[in-house]
């Protein structure tokens, strides 16, 4: 949601490490700040790349104990799918990689604002203007498709 008036907000916070927790929690050249956001598949933190640009990112970690074949390969088709598109309603995607225990992850650009969901719920939006909301989220995933980038293989 790049370029919408809620750039200024703050993201929702779910936990804040201590700081020598801050201080543990590094991923390669990133450190993590606080988790802000979880799904089924994994977490979004806000952290500091530290070189070779120092700028806050966005984080996103498979979550320990969900790592199977089938979840780190769709995690993998995200990345690259991510990575591939240009579009302002999609973060940009940074770096990529696993973590020294095996844990992939990807670096994205961070976009400060609420939810989706609780901006819908707040304007309490009827189903109707619910849809038509999302919808606009969702053009740019129809994206992948006309461009070819799933190749059955």
């Amino acid at each position: 949601m790049s370029g919408n008036s809620n750039d200024d907000a703050e993201p929702t916070i779910f936990s804040t490490p201590t700081a020598a927790e801050s201080k543990s929690r590094r991923i390669g050249h990133y450190k993590l700040l606080q988790r802000i956001g979880e799904g089924g598949m994994g977490e979004v933190w806000m952290a500091d790349q530290e070189v070779p640009i120092k700028r806050r990112v966005a984080l996103k970690i498979v979550k320990v104990g969900t790592r199977t074949k089938q979840i780190v390969a769709r995690f993998e088709a995200e990345l690259q799918a991510l990575a591939l598109m240009n579009h302002s309603s999609i973060a940009k995607i940074f770096d990529g990689g696993t973590t020294d225990d095996g844990q992939p992850f990807l670096v994205m650009e961070l976009v400060k604002g609420v939810p989706l969901t609780r901006y819908c719920d707040e304007h309490k939006l009827g189903l109707q203007d619910h849809s038509k909301f999302l919808s606009k989220f969702a053009m740019p995933f129809n994206m992948p498709i006309k461009k070819e980038l799933f190749i059955a293989t």
